[in-house]
């Protein structure tokens, strides 16, 4: 493989491993701050990043000018504002459902349902390949995500919550996926700024309407420390996960979503969080659909190189 594709691989594993982690930092955060000022320093956070690497990068100043030139194009802006919509959609979605949800794990495995639906979905819209191999593998991780659901541990409004962030964030990825196939590509830079933007204004649209969080909100110093770091995190998941997408196909980093189920067990297990026997079981079928994704994933990458 090249050393661009070795790189993008590598930031596309980086992000997988730094959304493992994410939610059990975000829901600490939260809990201490509550739901709608933490979500709101994550990304104060994140776009504070943005910003100095902005000013900093001569590159992403080029990209993101010439992606501003873009915006102008016919079909280059609706795709944009649409992809920051479903964004929206999906943050507001994901943030109260992890907030609500009595079982961080189980949440964070249903919410990853949307790497595999994403599967079908980008060979129907932007016209990638998907193997018999890759079906059956989507087909047994969605039973998954049914078993888990169907524990009734997350109770019906998580469910909702993350059926909400799935449907959002598979439409949010196929309009980037396409804003990236445009030659020069959008700049990912730029769209994460923009998006980071779009959700700070949202929560601080939430935090006006809901003033009593703030009369109640116990800020410590653990606490600031803890939504800190959680827009740290939140700053390199998008970044890396923005600029493997500039490089690969999209169903290369979803077949790559297997390190964030290995990476949650691992963490939840470190947190002494555990699974019923019931939602260990969908865990499972999520694994082994999301595995044989990734082994078909393999075999066509080495039939290409060989070619």
């Amino acid at each position: 493989m090249s050393t661009r594709l070795c790189f993008a691989m590598g930031l596309a594993v980086a992000s997988h491993l730094l959304s493992a982690m994410f939610p059990f930092v975000a829901a600490a955060g939260m809990k201490a701050l509550g739901i709608f000022p933490a979500c709101f320093v994550f990304y104060a956070v994140s776009t504070c990043l943005v910003m100095f690497v902005g000013i900093a990068s001569r590159r992403c100043r080029n990209e993101s000018r010439s992606s501003l030139k873009q915006l102008g194009g016919e079909n280059v802006w609706p795709k944009f504002f649409w992809a920051i919509y479903f964004f929206a959609c999906a943050g507001g979605c994901y943030y109260l459902g992890l907030a609500i949800a009595s079982n961080k794990l189980e949440f964070m495995f249903l919410t990853r349902l949307d790497w595999i639906i994403q599967m079908p979905v980008v060979v129907l819209f932007l016209r990638e390949v998907m193997t018999r191999r890759n079906l059956l593998g989507a087909v047994i991780a969605a039973l998954g995500g049914i078993v888990i659901g169907w524990t009734g541990a997350l109770g019906l409004s998580g469910v909702l919550y993350a059926v909400g962030y799935v449907g959002a964030s598979v439409c949010a990825y196929t309009l980037v996926r396409s804003l990236f196939n445009v030659k020069p590509a959008s700049s990912g830079f730029m769209l994460m700024a923009i998006r980071n933007v779009a959700m700070m204004l949202v929560f601080a649209i939430l935090m006006a309407i809901d003033v009593a969080t703030l009369k109640n909100m116990a800020a410590t110093n653990s606490s600031f420390m803890l939504v800190l770091v959680a827009g740290t995190f939140l700053f390199f998941l998008f970044w890396a996960r923005f600029e493997a997408l500039r490089a690969i196909p999209l169903w290369l980093f979803a077949a790559l979503a297997p390190l964030q189920t290995v990476g949650g067990v691992i963490i939840a297990f470190a947190v002494g969080e555990l699974l019923s026997s019931l939602a260990l079981t969908g865990v499972c079928l999520v694994s082994v659909g999301e595995l044989i994704i990734a082994y078909d994933m393999r075999r066509q990458l080495l039939q290409a190189g060989q070619a």
